[in-house]
Order: structure tokens, then sequence, then C-alpha cells
């Protein structure tokens, strides 16, 4: 609150990643969070969202 006293919404959008090179949206995966403040996802089998490699 005292950054964004508004809130901020927040969303996850999931990417799907060619083996053969590139990288694609994929358009029927995107939750909106609403006021929830996310931080970062977990993924089963012990694997996290990009975020999570931006700090030590």
């Amino acid at each position: 609150e005292q950054f964004y006293p508004d809130g901020v919404g927040s969303w996850m959008v999931k990417l799907e990643a060619d083996p053969q090179g590139g990288i694609s949206l994929d358009e029927n995966f995107f939750v909106e969070s609403g006021d929830y403040r996310v931080h970062q996802i977990r993924l089963e089998g012990g694997d996290s969202s990009s975020d999570s490699f931006c700090f030590p």
C-alpha cells in the first residue's frame, strides 16, 4: 500500500517454448488475480517462475 495505494491488478499468462526455437503465447490461458498481490508461481516438480532467478 505504500507504493500502490490504489492497488495493482495481477495476472498470469503461459508461454510455450518450441524445442526448435522461439516462444509463443498460449492465447487460451489467462488468469486474472484481481487485487491479490502475486509474487511468484511454483510449479509441480520444483520449477518456479522466471522472476525467482532475478533475486539471490
